[in-house]
This record gives C-alpha cells, sequence and structure tokens, in this order.
C-alpha cells in the first residue's frame, strides 16, 4: 500500500500535545499527543525528541528516537518515551544567586536542579514536518507572600524580554537580563493561588519570539 509523503500538513504537532512527567527522581517521561488532520494514512515515521536548558535559543540535544507506524485518517495517538534524567540537560545553577546580586535584586532564588519535576525545553520533530519546542517550568512553589526568583538561558545574542502574567490573583513578576541569561523575579500574593508566567524572548535581529512559560503556586 502507497502512503502520502508529505507529512506536515497531516500530523498535527502542537505545543500543548507536549508534555513530560518525572516517574522517578531518574526517570523522565514525555508525551507527544500526535492526530492525523488528513483524510488518508499517514506513512510511518520517527518521532525524534531533543532536549535543552530551560530558556530560549538554546541548542537541543537529542535525547529519544520513537518509530511511529501508519495513522489512519483522524486517528489520535499519544506517543511515550522515557528517559534517564541523566541525559536531560541541567537548568542554571548558581549564576542566579550571583545574579540577582549583582542586580540588587532581593529574593530567595529558585534552585531547578533541585525540583523533583525536571524543568528545561523540548523539541519534538516528526519525518517529513516543521519541529514544535516548548519551554517550560511548572509547579513552582513559593510562600505566599514572598519574593522569588528563577533563571533561564537566552542564548549568544542580545534579546529582548516581556513578561505576561496571568492569575486571577495579584501576582507580580520582573526580568533582569545580562549576556546569555535573564532572571525572573517574582512576588506572590498573600493568599494562595496559582499563576501562569509567560517570558517572552525576542531576538530583534530575527525578529523571533519565544515563550518561556512558568507556573508558579503560592502556598
Amino acid at each position: 500500500m502507497l502512503y502520502p509523503t508529505l507529512l506536515s500538513p497531516a500530523l498535527r504537532l502542537s505545543r500543548e500535545a507536549i508534555s513530560w512527567r518525572s516517574l522517578s527522581r531518574r526517570v523522565v517521561e514525555i508525551a507527544v499527543d500526535v492526530v492525523n488532520g488528513a483524510d488518508e494514512p499517514v506513512a510511518p515515521g520517527d518521532l525524534e525528541i531533543a532536549a535543552a536548558p530551560l530558556g530560549a535559543f538554546v541548542p537541543p540535544a537529542p535525547i529519544a528516537r520513537v518509530v511511529v507506524g501508519t495513522l489512519e485518517p483522524g486517528e489520535r495517538r499519544v506517543i511515550t518515551a522515557r528517559v534517564d534524567r541523566g541525559q536531560l540537560p541541567a537548568p542554571p545553577t548558581g549564576m542566579g544567586r550571583l545574579f540577582a546580586h549583582l542586580t540588587g535584586m532581593d529574593a530567595e532564588f529558585v534552585e531547578l536542579l533541585d525540583r523533583a519535576e525536571w524543568d528545561g525545553n523540548i523539541h519534538v520533530n516528526f519525518t517529513g514536518g516543521e519541529p514544535v519546542e516548548v519551554h517550560r517550568a511548572l509547579d513552582i512553589a513559593v510562600q505566599a507572600g514572598q519574593t522569588t526568583a528563577a533563571t533561564l538561558f537566552t542564548g549568544p545574542q542580545a534579546v529582548e524580554l516581556a513578561v505576561d502574567v496571568r492569575s486571577k490573583e495579584e501576582w507580580q513578576a520582573k526580568t533582569a537580563k545580562m549576556p546569555g541569561l535573564a532572571l525572573l523575579v517574582v512576588t506572590a500574593p498573600e493568599v494562595v493561588s496559582r499563576a501562569q508566567i509567560v517570558v517572552n524572548v525576542t531576538q530583534p535581529g530575527s525578529g523571533r519570539t519565544v515563550a518561556v512559560e512558568f507556573e508558579f503556586v503560592a502556598i
């Protein structure tokens, strides 16, 4: 049987369809929800997964390749890959405290390396398609009414930063930057609540913007 070879329009990959969770301190499971949106089967191919430290414009390194069989028209399938956490790039450490000191920011620094969940960038590409990438650090706990900070990489070129805060409560967020790094400083309200905070990192030269997603929980 012959299958179409133009896979990109047919196989739906989106940022929202990519997720991961820690099964243990050593194993992380990455899941990709794929959908064949065409009227014909999608030919078998490889789902390539790469990872990079948390941030924007950071080159990823391959960590897994999953062979995906034929997808029938309208078929949805969740593709998973389990990887050793040691294969995943570590977040920036140490620099955040120095950064906060140099910028005069008084904050409790979040050591992402010590968290149960892995924080970083995942890049996914299916044979013949366009790569999709996500940049996330979720469920970061902060004491209500306190200020905390986290570091993200921003690549070798100059960037501009913009912060988008989404919450029903009064969360505050600001950024500072130095070459290759940015610091996100967040102050939680006095009540238990959640906030989604997106740092939009833009390269003026290319005009490209990458969204780095954070989720904070005031406890």
